[in-house]
């Protein structure tokens, strides 16, 4: 809904404009009045005429324009009054001619001044230029029938010269109209071209809502004398995925998307609401006094259409919404504040599951920061070589032989020590470096596995996890086929619960070209996210590792007993092996092989160990 102080949203800018154009001009004749009455008391007194009787009229009137022009230089008033001194300039000035010239040439000397004056003074509107060609005409007039020699010498003079005047003056006036006209014409070109750049400026060519920088300007206007904003609460939307329907249907067809997000943000908004399209699937929301009860019914409002498939281009598509909500008495009053608190607010709404709504608060922020402070450790540490790869065995269910490896980092702290995933994982993804982190702990996996199995030592599989980056990442299949060779299989972990069910096409090959590498796929925390059968058997992984949430009530919930062996009996199904993770106790393990699980991993066996904990490991299990 368009609040309604935009009505004449671009109104003042344009009557700016002119304003400004009519002020210097305003000035510009001024000083030009000066000029012309310094000659005319100039040449009154090299001809020898009455000086007084020029000078001080003209400095009457110039005092009074000047003043006139210093109160308000654009005003009808003020062009008026600049007019009619422009004219006594010319008027003084043809009287010091008719005495230098003995009343020779003044039809002459006249329709200079008419043609001059009408151009000076076109700048002011249709009103002046006909006012004073029509004040000239009528003073001609009378003087011609009055005192005739005053106007035309006497040996000449004839009614065909007044007749001559009255055509002339009119065909002047007409020119001088004409001129006026043209001049509006031409500002209003200029004025509408101006209108149609800045509304461009302020808003999205797709949506025709405001985009960064209207929803600034629109805001700024609500600031109050201090500075800051009025009691308001702030919306920022982003959608979920609009990516894939991009790479899926088209960009046509996300274009029409995003227009009917608009139309349905502008349907449902609170009252006076301020409604943005700041990014490609970034909207912005700004209500200004609304109580919880609204704020509940748009999140409802939006949450309940988004639910909904829209046909667009005769396809049904679905597409979520997070939200980052923050509020002025929250966020210190400032758009700027406003904005960076929201947008850490629809992060911790994305990092919790998409397609919800999460309110900031201050304790949000000192995560964020938090955050910050740790991507920037971790680009140092990457740098300095302070990650290395941890190991953990996997277990054959039924024998308890090591069946393989998976591959887990560590960071070796300078000051904290050895620190878990939890440490860092997210701050390698803020600071985008998720792919170079995977390529390192790779890298430096495979090198400690080869040298491994040069002393003779077997490993049947090393397992990796793949972050959504890297799997996206063009050159993958290349930098694999780089690698030193060993002797192990290698497997990549993919995570369900962040990406499996999302894959496009594009990343769904990319799965099949490391297959045909020899790389086995496995599933990684299956049953914490959204993977559909359909998509299991598109991706058709060799291994579902079944997620420690999943494991760790086998012991105490008989229903957790069936929810296990229906997963266990869909991936054998589907010619898909199946390995426990987080699987801690002997009771645990002897409950999995009766649910016919291939594999186990979990602090039953071993914990993460690094690769001389590791050796030492394989050597007492094989003795």
């Amino acid at each position: 809904m368009k609040p309604s102080f935009l009505n004449n949203f671009w109104v003042d800018v344009s009557a700016l404009n002119v304003q400004r154009l009519r002020q210097a001009v305003s000035w510009i004749l001024v000083w030009y009045f000066w000029l012309a009455a310094a000659i005319a008391v100039i040449a009154s007194y090299l001809t020898g005429g009455s000086v007084l009787f020029v000078a001080l009229p003209l400095a009457l009137i110039g005092a009074v324009t000047t003043a006139t022009v210093m109160a308000d230089a654009s005003a009808l008033r003020t062009r008026l009054i600049v007019t009619v001194a422009i004219n006594s300039t010319w008027m003084f000035g043809l009287y010091v001619a008719s005495d230098i010239h003995n009343g020779e040439y003044m039809l002459e000397v006249h329709m200079l001044y008419f043609i001059n004056t009408s151009i000076i003074i076109a700048y002011v509107c249709w009103r002046s230029v006909l006012m004073t060609t029509v004040a000239a005409l009528v003073h001609h007039s009378v003087l011609t029938l009055l005192h005739p020699e005053l106007v035309w010498p006497s040996s000449s003079y004839s009614w065909w010269h007044l007749m001559n005047h009255y055509i002339l003056g009119t065909i002047n006036c007409l020119g001088g109209i004409y001129i006026a006209a043209s001049l509006k014409r031409f500002l209003d070109h200029m004025e509408s071209a101006r209108l149609e750049a800045h509304h461009r400026s302020i808003h999205d060519d797709l949506t025709g809502l405001l985009n960064r920088r209207g929803l600034r300007h629109a805001i700024g206007k609500l600031h109050q004398d201090d500075g800051t904003l009025p009691d308001m609460t702030l919306f920022q939307i982003d959608l979920d995925g609009f990516k894939n329907i991009n790479d899926t249907v088209g960009h046509a067809a996300g274009d029409k998307l995003l227009v009917l997000v608009g139309e349905r943000l502008n349907a449902i908004a609170p009252v006076n609401s301020i409604i943005a399209r700041i990014g490609g699937d970034e909207f912005v929301v700004a209500s200004p006094a609304i109580g919880a009860d609204q704020q509940s019914d748009f999140l409802e409002g939006l949450k309940s259409w988004m639910q909904r498939p829209h046909v667009v281009s005769k396809t049904k598509l679905r597409v979520g919404a997070s939200v980052g909500v923050t509020h002025s008495s929250i966020s210190g009053g400032k758009l700027d504040s406003m904005m960076v608190d929201a947008d850490i607010a629809l992060y911790e709404a994305k990092k919790a599951g998409k397609n919800r709504a999460v309110m900031f608060n201050p304790g949000l922020k000192k995560d964020a920061q938090h955050l910050m402070k740790t991507a920037e450790a971790v680009l140092y540490g990457l740098e300095n070589d302070e990650f290395e790869p941890y190991f953990q065995t996997q277990h054959d269910t039924r024998t308890g032989a090591v069946v393989g490896i998976e591959v887990l980092a560590r960071w070796n702290h300078p000051k904290q020590g050895i620190l878990g995933p939890a440490a860092f994982l997210d701050a390698v993804q803020e600071a985008g470096k998720a792919a170079a982190f995977d390529s390192h702990i790779m890298s430096k996996a495979i090198d400690l596995v080869l040298a491994q199995e040069r002393t003779g030592v077997v490993f049947p599989k090393v397992s990796f996890n793949v972050s959504y980056q890297r799997l996206a990442e063009p050159g993958l299949a290349e930098y694999i086929q780089n690698l030193p060779k060993v002797r192990a299989e290698i497997a990549f972990e993919l995570v369900e619960s962040v990406f499996f069910d999302t894959l496009s096409d594009d990343e769904v090959e990319t799965v099949n070209a490391l297959r045909k590498l020899g790389i086995r796929i496995e599933i990684d925390d299956f049953g914490t996210g959204h993977a559909s059968i359909i998509a299991l058997t598109k991706l058709k992984p060799d291994l579902l590792k079944i997620d420690r949430a999943l494991i760790s009530p086998l012991s105490s919930n008989p229903e957790q007993f069936k929810l296990i062996k229906t997963i266990v009996d869909m991936a054998h199904g589907l010619g898909i092996e199946a390995l426990a993770e987080g699987v801690e106790t002997e009771d645990t393990i002897n409950k999995l092989r009766m649910l016919g699980v291939n594999y186990v991993q979990g602090y039953a066996f071993s914990k993460p160990m690094n690769i001389a904990d590791l050796q030492g490991f394989l050597v007492r299990k094989s003795a």
